[in-house]
């Protein structure tokens, strides 16, 4: 019985003992970010005789970077900053006063949040090593351009202006090969959607960029 109870004692301390893959690790997590994107945002309100409208379609390019953890090879929770500087067209209707101008504009966007990325395929040897997909959610800041002062509604009416604020909702698949031990080179495609302080508001983006991913 002592011979036995050694025996698993043996065994219970080897297999803990026991060496993880050489590619499962903890490890800081940084990715730095270089794309476009494409932005449609449209303002409506309407009510009685009341109608006004604004939207601005557009596209430029976005930078940001994330900053965290990797845990495991596995998951990776981050804080995210981006800007994009947008550039378009945009159409401003107000049916009481028969207005209905388009115009060469841009926009400025700001983002801060956070979110968590997955990578499921630790393997090297597995065909899909590298792929990824990440979810965030942060506040966004849209600031406008010179743009134009419609015939002085810009301050009167909520729709003459594109500054809004809101969070946003993002989605990315990614793709990353190795460049180096911790280094990764690759491409992500995103789709976001913004739930803007104004209720009156459709807002959604989609982006393309390459990356440079430490992990």
């Amino acid at each position: 019985m002592k011979k036995i109870i050694i025996l698993l004692s043996i065994l219970v301390v080897a297999s803990f003992a026991k060496e993880r893959p050489d590619y499962i690790h903890s490890a800081f997590f940084f990715q730095p970010i270089l794309g476009i994107s494409a932005v449609d945002y449209t303002y409506k309100e309407e009510y009685g005789g009341h109608y006004e409208k604004s939207n601005f379609e557009g596209w430029g390019v976005d930078v940001g970077m994330k900053i965290g953890a990797i845990i495991r090879s596995l998951v990776a929770p981050y804080a995210t900053f981006s800007f994009a500087n947008l550039s378009g067209d945009a159409r401003f209707k107000y049916l009481e006063a028969e207005v209905n101008e388009k115009y060469s504009d841009e926009v400025y966007r700001f983002l801060f949040g956070g979110g968590v990325a997955f990578f499921p395929f630790r393997n090297p040897e597995h065909i899909l090593n590298g792929g990824y997909i990440a979810l965030s959610i942060g506040i966004v800041i849209q600031t406008e351009g010179d743009g134009k002062d419609i015939e002085g509604y810009r301050y009167s009416c909520d729709g003459a202006s594109l500054a809004d604020a809101g969070t946003q909702y993002k989605l990315e698949l990614g793709k990353v090969w190795n460049i180096g031990d911790l280094w990764h080179a690759g491409v992500i495609v995103s789709y976001a959607i913004d739930e803007m302080v104004s209720s009156e508001v459709d807002s959604h983006s989609l982006g393309f960029a390459i990356t440079v991913l430490r992990k």
